[in-house]
């Protein structure tokens, strides 16, 4: 016997047009509970009482469309523990906002203890110094 030509459906084809609420309605409807935001803030600081936001506006947009399904979702945001305090009020006024609960997640304590230890307490600093990137003048 012959072999049938079978066509296979892009499923994101359907969604090829869509706008972002109705992605994530469409992701909370298929995933429920499995799928999360991811939530960060890299740089949070305030100047003459202005709020000065980089890396992060995004998630916050993604918040606001799920928040606009009316669906459950889950919100988790890996604590550094270097993050400062502009950036945990932020947290705190975006939790009280749409009435959820950020799941922080922290690195292992004796891990970063160890690295620190090692490669000292800038180490995290001075990496960023180092790296060539692509779209920086500066590199």
């Amino acid at each position: 016997m012959g072999q049938r030509a079978v066509e296979v459906r892009d499923p994101t084809r359907d969604l090829e047009n869509a706008f972002p609420l109705e992605i994530m309605d469409k992701a909370l409807e298929k995933f429920g509970n499995d799928i999360a935001i991811a939530f960060r803030i890299n740089i949070c600081y305030v100047i003459n009482s202005y709020l000065f936001i980089c890396n992060g506006a995004e998630d916050v947009a993604l918040i606001e469309y799920t928040h606009l399904t009316g669906r459950p979702f889950r919100l988790f945001s890996l604590d550094t523990g270097r993050l400062n305090p502009e950036t945990y009020r932020f947290f705190n006024t975006v939790e009280k906002h749409y009435g959820i609960c950020t799941k922080y997640m922290f690195p292992d304590a004796v891990e970063v203890q160890t690295l620190v230890m090692r490669k000292g307490l800038f180490l995290f600093y001075e990496v960023h110094a180092f790296v060539q990137h692509p779209f920086n003048p500066m590199s």
